[in-house]
This record gives C-alpha cells, structure tokens and sequence, in this order.
C-alpha cells in the first residue's frame, strides 16, 4: 500500500501498473545543483532528444515539479501517490 493514500487509491495504481499504462512515460530526476547538475540535465536531454523515442521523456531538477508532471500524464495517479512512489525507489537507493 502506498503511503498516504487510500486503500483503494493503492489498488488502483497497482491496477494501472501491473496493466502497464504507466510504462509510457519516463522522468529522470538530476537534483544535482549549479553547474554540473545543469551539465548533466543537459547531457541526459542531448541524449534523449537524439534517441528519438516514442516515450514521453522529461528531465526535472526535483521531485516536486516532476510528481505533478508525472501525475497528469498516468491515469488514477496523484501527486500523493508518485511522491511516495520516489520515496520508495530512493530509499532503495
């Protein structure tokens, strides 16, 4: 279950998950700051823009902009639920 959200809110973004309406886009998160994070933003966005992709791809500088970016594009998504989702996956890390 997803933190902070319902029990039914977790069902149905496992739901979309697991039927794979979520691999269709892609977010890459740099929240390195000055300029090698802007080195890097830069470099992941050459290498993105040149792989021509079907994907909708986009780099942020941090979890805030891209939790509501994301959100808009997986369906049953919130905010609430892709923030706790990065939390997960950075704990990981």
């Amino acid at each position: 279950m997803i933190e902070g959200a319902s029990e039914r809110q977790s069902r149905r973004f496992a739901s979309g998950i697991r039927r794979r309406e979520c691999v269709d886009t892609i977010v890459l998160i740099i929240e390195e700051e000055g300029f090698i994070g802007v080195a890097k933003r830069s470099a992941a966005s050459t290498m993105l823009l040149l792989s021509r992709g079907k994907l909708s791809m986009k780099i942020f500088d941090g979890t805030t902009s891209s939790a509501q970016w994301l959100a808009d594009r997986v369906a049953g998504a919130t905010v609430t639920d892709i923030h706790a989702a990065i939390e997960e996956v950075s704990a990981l890390a």
